[in-house]
């Protein structure tokens, strides 16, 4: 068994990874608000880098702990990690006794997800989901759009780099949840606390309805919102990320207000389009894309994924 988590560490102890959109905010806006867990709102890219070093890793370190110098769990969340190849040795050789909470969710469901912010991104067109997942899936798409395409793919293929994780880690520091438990917060916080060796609280914290992701359901909403965002954002070189424009502050501010006025005036004046939901057709070829992939993940999660074969 791993060593237990104590603040003395002075380190990152404890990473949130998995599925983008599985409801780890849900389950780190909790850990935020628990007396032993020391952990920032945003999420902390530091580990992926390209100019990654071990001071970068120590400054960002002094920075989160002064939110609780004294905390047991000094905790990172970000989903990402779990699929970037070369985060399971730079972790482990960061700290081997980190512990790892890695939520998943169906990897047809998070690739029509994923698809759906790019195009919200404006990183990818904005046409109907079935066609865009045939673009990214199932043809060549121009070269400007190939490296989200590989992410779009790669970021499902849990078994793939579960396995590479499972090379520095032994399984006992994993927690194994479900986007589906994450339905029972009372039960999955329960599980985290356990897991990190911290109290449980009688009574949770409340989640502000602000703090959850709402999925964009319409044609029109994501075209309003992908030049929205092409205003406020700008790509970092020649690759798919993008940083604010200048000053920052300014252009986050915008950013937040836009989203509140997407969720209060236009999620309720602009209807749904059925053209964003994809055909029975379309999922199943996405579930066979990934399913000798889920079959081994679930040998090294112990996870029981069948319903993720069939669902619908």
């Amino acid at each position: 068994m791993p060593e237990a988590i104590k603040g003395e560490d002075l380190r990152f102890n404890a990473f949130i990874i998995g599925a983008q959109k599985a409801a780890s905010s849900a389950l780190h806006f909790l850990l935020l608000e628990h007396a032993e867990v020391c952990a920032r709102k945003d999420e902390l890219p530091v580990f992926e880098d390209p100019f990654y070093s071990e001071a970068a890793v120590a400054e960002t370190f002094d920075e989160h702990r002064r939110v609780n110098d004294e905390a047991a769990v000094h905790l990172l969340k970000r989903p990402n990690l779990l699929c970037t190849e070369y985060i399971p040795s730079r972790i482990h050789a960061y700290n081997p006794n980190a512990k790892l909470i890695c939520i998943l969710r169906d990897p047809a469901s998070r690739a029509v997800s994923s698809i759906l912010h790019y195009m919200k991104s404006g990183l990818l067109p904005v046409q109907p989901i079935d066609a865009a997942i045939e673009s990214v899936f199932f043809t060549k798409i121009r070269d400007e759009f190939v490296e989200i395409q590989n992410s779009v793919r790669e970021y499902g293929l849990y078994g793939k780099h579960l396995d590479q994780w499972l090379q520095y880690f032994p399984k006992e520091q994993f927690l194994f949840l479900k986007q589906e438990e994450m339905r029972d917060l009372d039960h999955a916080f329960g599980r985290a606390c356990d897991f990190l060796s911290i109290a449980h609280m009688d009574v949770l914290p409340v989640l502000n309805a602000a703090q959850g992701k709402v999925a964009v359901n319409s044609i029109t909403r994501l075209k309003i919102s992908a030049i929205v965002a092409k205003w406020l954002r700008q790509p970092v070189g020649k690759s798919m990320y993008t940083e604010w424009r200048c000053p920052p502050f300014l252009f986050r501010g915008l950013a937040h207000a836009f989203t509140l006025f997407d969720r209060v005036v236009l999620a309720k004046l602009v209807k749904p389009s059925g053209s964003l939901l994809p055909s029975s057709k379309m999922l199943s070829r996405l579930r066979e894309y990934y399913a000798a992939d889920l079959c081994q993940c679930e040998q090294l999660s112990g996870l029981d994924l069948n319903a993720w074969y069939s669902e619908k």
